[in-house]
């Protein structure tokens, strides 16, 4: 099981990144969104989707469709 992301950081600053690997799709989603300052509402209106739409990607509920995953990895800027 994986530490906590603030713990993982207390007790493995260099290593912090690996926990990563475990992280959902959602919460990577979240994250580069909020990295990028993006409010949930904008990144749908992109997509011409609803923010709610969104909201269920972050939580794990629903996935983007796969046509819409290159868009959305260069707008989040991530690989």
């Amino acid at each position: 099981m994986a530490l906590p992301e603030s713990q993982a950081l207390l007790h493995c600053g260099d290593k912090a990144g690996l926990y990563d690997a475990v992280m959902t799709l959602g919460k990577r989603i979240s994250r580069a969104r909020k990295r990028l300052d993006i409010t949930q509402q904008a990144l749908a209106n992109e997509f011409g989707i609803s923010d709610k739409a969104v909201s269920s990607w972050e939580r794990g509920e629903t996935t983007p469709e796969p046509a819409k995953m290159p868009k959305l990895r260069k707008r989040l800027r991530v690989t």
